[in-house]
């Protein structure tokens, strides 16, 4: 008797159901099939649809006894313990190493993508290859080309990271984040120069540096100062008589 079945890629329609569990059950693989993208428990033979993928929500495995296959990790919480893919915090915003290994995660780094933020990462090697789209990079999974987005797990977390806006005029400080329509753009100031505003302009750490400002500016003028080895060293405000 041969039984029909869903191709892998899809999952099990509740007509099917049963027998594709069986043909599955016969394969050695008592958990059922995860990585396959469901909407809701009854589209897995384990009845788990849950978000331990970075695409999204696909079929779960259990692992009570703490053993998943290879490429997943087991996370367990006081609810159920589940098989988890264990690239599914790549790429997703961060500060330190411990916004990446919440909820039971493990393994991963928080590792810097320059001016766009900080990202997490899973560890790498000749045996333990990177997911499609990403580069291993001093033992790191780092995304090829491209700028990270985020899935439904850093979503649920609220991972955000620092960032920058980088320009002729300095280096502005950002924040980022995962909200509802995925990351978000790096939120600060723009580099710019020196106004008499009040403000650090070019985000240098200082104020209206190397200007005239004030009712006063008439009266004011930059002067050389000079080091008590007669070299200069730049240039002061005064008042001027």
């Amino acid at each position: 008797m041969t039984l029909d079945r869903d191709p892998p890629s899809a999952p099990p329609t509740s007509s099917r159901r049963h027998a594709w569990l069986l043909v599955t059950l016969l394969a050695g693989c008592a958990r059922g099939p995860t990585d396959v993208h469901c909407d809701q428990a009854n589209d897995c033979p384990a009845g788990i649809c849950a978000a331990v993928a970075p695409s999204g929500r696909v079929c779960a495995a259990r692992c009570d006894d703490g053993s998943c296959d290879e490429g997943f990790q087991c996370v367990a919480t006081d609810a159920v313990a589940l098989c988890v893919r264990d690239d599914v915090m790549n790429c997703q915003p961060c500060q330190v190493d411990g916004d990446c290994n919440q909820a039971g995660l493990f393994g991963y780094a928080c590792i810097s993508y320059g001016s766009d933020g900080s990202f997490c990462a899973s560890p790498c090697g000749q045996t333990r290859p990177c997911s499609k789209g990403y580069a291993c990079a001093d033992g790191r999974c780092r995304l090829g080309a491209g700028l990270c987005t985020c899935n439904d797990i850093g979503l649920a977390l609220g991972a955000e990271t620092t960032c920058a806006h980088v320009g002729d005029a300095g280096t502005c400080p950002g924040m980022r984040g995962c909200g509802a329509s995925g990351l978000s753009p790096c939120i600060g100031a723009s580099p710019g120069p020196e106004v008499c505003d009040l403000h650090d302009n070019d985000c240098d750490g200082t104020t209206d540096e190397g200007l005239v400002c004030g009712a006063r500016a008439s009266q004011r003028a930059a002067v050389p100062v000079i080091s008590r080895t007669g070299a200069s060293v730049g240039t002061s405000v005064r008042l001027v008589p």
